[in-house]
Parts: C-alpha cells; sequence; structure tokens
C-alpha cells in the first residue's frame, strides 16, 4: 500500500491510501455478473432462425454459444471503458467511489488495454462466426 499526498487548493494537503492493483478488481470492472441480462438476445435468434429455411445441425448450438460468449465480451469492454471514463466522477459519489477504478485498485492504463483486447477480440469473433456460417472453417 502506498501513500499518496495530493494538493487540493489553497495549500490543503489530503493524504489518501491507495490499494494495490489486483486481478479481482479487474474481473470486477469487466462486470460479469451482468452477463446474464445478455441472454436476452436468444430469443431474437431463436425467432430468426424459426423464420429460416434451414435445418438445424449439430455446429447451431456451438455457434449460438460462441455468439453469446462474444456479446457478453463487447459488453464487458463497455463496461471497462465506462469505468475508467466515469472515474474522476464516481471518485466524488458515496457508493461509486467503492468500484475498483476510483479506489486506485485498477491502473488506468491496463483497463484501457483489456477494452482494446476485447474489442479486437470481438472483431476477430465476428470475423471468425461469419466465416464458419459459411462453411469455411
Amino acid at each position: 500500500m502506498s501513500v499518496v499526498v495530493n494538493r487540493a487548493s489553497e495549500g490543503v494537503i489530503s493524504v489518501a491510501a491507495r490499494k494495490r492493483p489486483s486481478i479481482r478488481a479487474h474481473i470486477q470492472i469487466a462486470r460479469p455478473d451482468h452477463w446474464i441480462k445478455n441472454i436476452f438476445v436468444l430469443p431474437g435468434i431463436i425467432v430468426a432462425f424459426s423464420l429460416s429455411p434451414q435445418p438445424a445441425d449439430a455446429s447451431l448450438a456451438l455457434r449460438l454459444f460462441l455468439g453469446l460468449l462474444a456479446v457478453c465480451l463487447v459488453s464487458s469492454s463497455n463496461y471497462v471503458i465506462n469505468e475508467v471514463l466515469d472515474a474522476p466522477f464516481d471518485r466524488m459519489h458515496p457508493t461509486k467511489s467503492l468500484r475498483p477504478v476510483p479506489q486506485g485498485l485498477v491502473s488506468l492504463l491496463t483497463p484501457l488495454e483489456r477494452w482494446l483486447e476485447r474489442s479486437s477480440l470481438n472483431v476477430y469473433s465476428a470475423h471468425y462466426m461469419a466465416v464458419f456460417r459459411k462453411g469455411g472453417v
């Protein structure tokens, strides 16, 4: 734990204890506990599939799983970038100041790296799903 000294205004000094970054905090800002909401994309897929003349095959379950995983990664990348952008305002909020980024449990560079990583993975998975659907893989 390190101590950070900030000069506020007019020479007033505030001392805040900053905790060390942790893997748990990095997972927490991705909000995997919110992934359950992504299941609501499945009814639309089911309706679209029921209107399609294509017969169900064994790869359908895999494609649905990979598609749902891609949706979860997209939502996580948005949560991560939102945490970084809102951190300065969250520090002043009574409950949001307890989140990992405002507390200093996550460095600002790491969430941006995670966002870029997840966004790249999402683009790759979308490309893979398009190729997989066409029978190229």
